[in-house]
């Protein structure tokens, strides 16, 4: 009987420290950007605007697919939300596909969602005005129209975007409880034998 209490609890614990390992990480692959025309319409907002703020969520539990939040002022617009203010989210590193928007730089966004929660990510035609492959979208775009005031408060993102992926810290609450189970679960096969 003993045997089998031992080979129980090695088996728990070695499910125990399978669930605490970390998660693999997989690198962020694109297929090829569909062309302007396709991609204004698959998407709910395309703009062009300068980045004003980079909002990166703090926490005890960091992912690289944790949403970051960029203000833009909006210079032309094609498609969605004619604000002078717009604000996207994207993951926060390239691993997750998140876009690597910086501070002052001009960019053309492709966007998806509502206008609260529009989105983007490396796997669209979003990219920096600077870039020499803008021009062709530019090109495709003809002129877009300037916006013209400033989003109602419905429309603009609340606090609750700033938080940390919620997915993190269900994890760690079903690691606790799985830990917890299995703690249970040799005491009680020990009780028995």
């Amino acid at each position: 009987m003993m045997h089998l209490f031992r080979a129980a609890v090695t088996v728990l614990v070695c499910g125990g420290l399978c669930l605490l390992a970390p998660p693999s990480a997989f690198a962020c692959s694109c297929a090829e950007a569909p062309s302007p025309h396709i991609s204004l319409d698959a998407a709910s907002a395309v703009f062009r605007g300068t980045v004003v703020a980079i909002d990166v969520p703090g926490g005890e539990v960091v992912s690289s697919a944790d949403p970051k939040r960029v203000t833009f002022a909006v210079g032309d617009v094609w498609k969605g939300p004619a604000y002078t203010q717009l604000v996207v989210t994207t993951a926060r590193d390239g691993a997750s596909c998140g876009f690597p928007f910086e501070l002052k730089q001009e960019y053309l966004v492709y966007a998806s969602g509502p206008a609260a929660q529009l989105r983007t990510g490396l796997c669209g035609r979003t990219r920096a005005t600077a870039d020499p492959q803008s021009a062709e979208d530019f090109a495709a775009l003809g002129s877009g129209t300037v916006p013209k005031g400033s989003p109602p408060a419905a429309a603009t993102p609340t606090a609750a975007a700033n938080t940390p992926d919620s997915g993190a810290m269900r994890n760690l609450a079903l690691i606790f409880g799985a830990g917890l189970a299995l703690l249970i679960g040799a005491l009680v096969l020990r009780k028995k034998s």
